[in-house]
């Protein structure tokens, strides 16, 4: 969305990360619609929600045209809202629950056109159809199982026949019209409608255990259905919502399926990494839109309204249930031969529970007393749920230390705190209207080099090349490269910033001449540059105040940390850890330097310290038990026409846990409270800072 704003344009661009380009967009262009509408992003997740009640009123449509009473017909629209990923969705903007609203709509008005004879209803249902194949590329895996509901339904009723043929036409026109352009785009830039290669072939082999242990095994597409359509059958149980009892009941699941299926290629295959079945079975993934499927209510009762719906083609009955079921089935069976298992396949099982959730009428089918306690026994676990559901959602807590209600409300564009750290060193250090080169890979969070209300310009660049030598200065004069000739391109600008993604760096050498390094976590591996020229364009300072807090940049550092009544204070996680480039006002008098300490991780990091100003190392003076102080020679910032950089060195670094002080893994130096530069008045003196 940003770079359509940027770029006005939808055409695409030259990026280290192709799915920004390739993947259909109809979600997308929604959310960028939200942000034309209100000019700000608070309003992306609106998309998702929206979908959610659209797909809701969908299924009670369904279920008025199946023949049930308004309130039976409620029922499992109101149960769909609860379902966990269906809930979980709601709140991401993410785009599955854009195009399973789009195909349960598409349906409801397919049998509404032709139960009514509505050749409105059926041109509606067409757009809808063309809105979804134009959403996600999960509608392949929906495809087959409609073909299969309209098979269903041309038999049982030949005047119908002419109205599925309009209905044809319709859905051909809504693809063309409003589900064709990123296939379109596709074959002009990468030559086939999927996009590039690598992305769209399915595996069809992995590592797995045999009798001569880890081999590689290829399966065919009958061989993955047999391998996965159980493992999909028992994550439709889930237990993701209820935390610690949650976790007990899903280590009960799992052994129950190893039981079943001990020694069979269902329970063997496809075991060997981070995102197979060996780890689903033995991690714990908590509640979160990735792994988390749609609770219990998925087995208990769409399940079973599965099983209903064959039944009543089985039996001959008449109506809806059954060909909705049929193409639930296909769906399952299609899912399972397209590709390898994760547990991060709920969210694509969204779009089959949008368009079957008719399915989840089962409770209310019968008043008999065991339905009526089902029924009860549905709502109780349905109220559960979507309280765990709203509550206890790792990604976006609202319980715990890490609730989204504690987070920084000025910059709630990411709550992890190191890619708040990082979006705050952008917001801070480039100005509204500015630029900066962005060297990124294939999964870096581009979005929060836009600044806060996107004022910022992202110029992309792609290192294609693994033997280049990244030149910060050459990048400093790059554009953005569209991919379609005729396009009249965009300005060149020159940017004093520049990003690399650390995934860019493989293989690479960076010439950072002329810039100096501004930001780089160790979690995170971005590398944030500013240009040497752009710090001596800054106005001057008479001192230089580091408090080492959220706002002070630098490399080589941990997050800030603080302790009860000591002010905020960081870590150094390099041997060289440096302070952000300042210019100083007068380059005519030496400066003294006061370095404030809270700790040191050993005797041996403390003895080695040093401190470096501009290259030149900087004799200290022990003042107190923690400050330091020393002098900054006049021709040490005059050679630099009055740029100060600082580097506090280290020869080692050491982690609690190697010495047995704690069972902090990290690799620590000293810790820092304060430096201060500050001009000398005829002779030194020493600030003790409070």
């Amino acid at each position: 969305m940003a770079y359509w704003l940027q770029f006005d344009s939808l055409l695409p661009w030259a990026t280290n990360n192709p799915r920004q380009l390739m993947f259909p967009m109809n979600a997308e262009i929604g959310i960028l619609w939200t942000f034309l509408l209100g000019e700000v992003d608070r309003f992306a997740g609106f998309v998702q929600w929206v979908s959610a009640i659209a797909s809701a009123l969908a299924v009670f449509g369904m279920a008025r045209l199946a023949g049930f009473t308004r309130s039976r017909s409620a029922f499992p629209a109101l149960v769909f809202l609860t379902l966990t990923q269906v809930m979980l969705q709601s709140t991401t903007v993410q785009n599955d629950l854009v195009i399973g609203a789009f195909f349960a709509a598409s349906i409801y008005m397919l049998t509404f056109g032709l139960k009514r004879q509505n050749i409105g209803a059926l041109i509606v249902s067409g757009i809808g159809f063309g809105l979804g194949i134009g959403t996600k590329f999960t509608a392949a895996l929906l495809l087959p199982g409609m073909a299969m509901f309209l098979a269903i339904v041309w038999l049982q009723s030949r005047r119908q026949r002419g109205l599925l043929l309009a209905w044809s036409a319709s859905a051909m026109a809504g693809v063309i019209l409003f589900g064709s352009f990123v296939y379109v785009l596709n074959v002009a830039v990468y030559g086939g409608p999927l996009g590039t290669h690598g992305f769209t072939r399915p595996p069809v082999s992995d590592y797995a255990m045999t009798d001569r242990g880890w081999q590689k095994v290829t399966y065919s597409r009958t061989e993955l259905v047999v391998v996965n359509f159980p493992r999909y059958l028992t994550q439709f149980l889930d237990f993701s919502s209820f935390q610690e009892f949650g976790r007990a009941m899903t280590r009960m699941k799992y052994s129950l399926f190893e039981r079943v299926f001990r020694d069979s290629p269902i329970a063997t295959a496809w075991t060997h990494g981070r995102w197979d079945w060996a780890a689903s079975r033995s991690m714990w993934w908590g509640i979160q839109e990735d792994t988390s499927w749609f609770g219990p209510l998925g087995a208990l009762v769409f399940l079973p309204g599965v099983v209903y719906g064959l039944w009543c083609g089985l039996a001959r009955r008449g109506g809806l249930l059954f060909p909705v079921a049929a193409m639930t089935v296909i769906f399952f069976v299609v899912a399972s031969a397209a590709q390898v298992y994760t547990p991060a396949k709920g969210r694509y099982f969204v779009l089959c529970l949008s368009a079957s959730g008719v399915l989840l009428i089962v409770p209310v089918l019968s008043d008999r007393p065991l339905a009526r306690m089902y029924r009860a026994m549905v709502v109780v676990l349905a109220g559960i749920t979507s309280f765990g559901n709203a509550l206890n959602n790792v990604s976006k807590p609202v319980l715990g230390d890490h609730s989204i209600l504690h987070s920084n409300a000025s910059n709630p564009r990411m709550i992890d705190g190191t890619l708040n750290a990082f979006s705050r060193a952008i917001d801070q250090t480039i100005a509204n209207g500015e630029c900066l080169v962005l060297v990124g890979g294939m999964d870096t969070a581009e979005y929060l080099f836009f600044g806060r209300r996107r004022d910022l310009c992202v110029i992309p660049v792609v290192a294609s090349d693994p033997a280049r030598r990244l030149n910060l200065t050459g990048l400093r004069h790059s554009a953005p490269r569209f991919l379609l000739e005729g396009r009249a391109g965009w300005p060149s600008q020159t940017s004093d910033y520049v990003v690399i993604d650390g995934t860019s760096l493989r293989g690479r050498e960076v010439d950072a001449a002329g810039f100096e390094l501004l930001c780089h976590y160790p979690a995170l591996d971005y590398y944030f540059f500013r240009a040497i020229s752009k710090v001596q364009g800054l106005p001057p300072q008479a001192e230089a105040v580091y408090d080492f807090d959220e706002t002070t940049l630098g490399a080589g550092w941990s997050l800030p940390e603080g302790r009860a009544q000591e002010t905020s204070f960081r870590w150094t996680v390099a041997t060289n850890a440096s302070v952000s480039a300042v210019r100083l006002v007068d380059d005519t008098q030496g400066y003294q330097v006061e370095l404030r300490l809270v700790a040191a991780i050993n005797d041996r990091v403390l003895e080695s310290l040093r401190l470096v100003a501009n290259g030149e190392k900087i004799p200290l003076t022990r003042e107190t038990n923690k400050v330091y102080s020393g002098l900054i020679p006049a021709a040490v910032v005059r050679a630099r026409d009055g740029v100060l950089q600082l580097v506090i060195h280290t020869d080692d670094l050491a982690s609690p846990e190697q010495l047995g002080i704690g069972a902090d893994p990290r690799q620590l130096g000293v810790a820092v409270d304060a430096i201060r530069v500050v001009p000398l008045a005829g002779k030194p003196r020493l600030v003790v800072l409070r």
